[in-house]
């Protein structure tokens, strides 16, 4: 069963990838009823336009143990994906929001697990990093950019790291049609109750 659901989700990934879900229609026609989504576990609460595919894996580590847990939750439309990684291990501290480690992470466990050809991930990337800290912790910001059937995706996401928990909710869409609005809206929507 497990399987069936990676295969699921990757046809669902490859087709926003490829823009076959967002070539439907145009962004204006494309009302969103937004619903709070929580995750009991990691205390996470976020707005997703829609009730989002919820996809579960354990992560070996090289040395393992220790093992993670990673739960990702995604939200494909026509105006792009929406999509919270949360990764909990002993291992996860507030080194995790450094350049190096969000790209480590994207590499090595988000896109495995989640994209339908991991290798277009790296075709012509290009990765934005700002570590900023507000009144209540440290965030990193990041947009990657890169190639994917000759079209430009934009990848924009914060990476928040709170009890051994790294929380990365992001959007991605073709560079073209990527509606910051969208980004701002699903971000605000964020709160983590630990």
């Amino acid at each position: 069963m497990k399987k069936k659901s990676i295969v699921i989700l990757n046809l669902i990934l490859g087709l926003a990838l490829t823009g076959g879900l967002m070539a439907d229609k145009p962004l204006h026609e494309t009302p969103f009823q937004w619903k709070t989504f929580q995750d009991k576990k990691s205390g996470i609460e976020i707005s997703f336009p829609h009730t989002p595919l919820e996809m579960s894996f354990e992560v070996p580590f090289q040395n393992s143990p220790p093992r993670g847990i990673f739960h990702f939750y995604s939200e494909p439309t026509p105006a792009g994906l929406f999509a919270l990684s949360i990764f909990h291990s002993e291992d996860v501290s507030d080194k995790w929001l450094n350049q190096s480690e969000i790209i480590h992470f994207f590499k090595k466990i988000l896109v495995p697990h989640v994209f339908y050809h991991p290798k277009v991930f790296e075709n012509q990337q290009h990765f934005d990093y700002q570590l900023v800290q507000d009144e209540e912790e440290q965030k990193a910001i990041f947009t990657i950019s890169f190639i994917d059937h000759e079209v430009e995706k934009k990848l924009k996401g914060i990476a928040i790291v709170r009890n051994q928990f790294l929380y990365i909710p992001f959007y991605l869409a073709s560079a073209a049609e990527f509606d910051p609005t969208l980004f701002d809206h699903f971000i605000q929507s964020l709160s983590i109750n630990k």
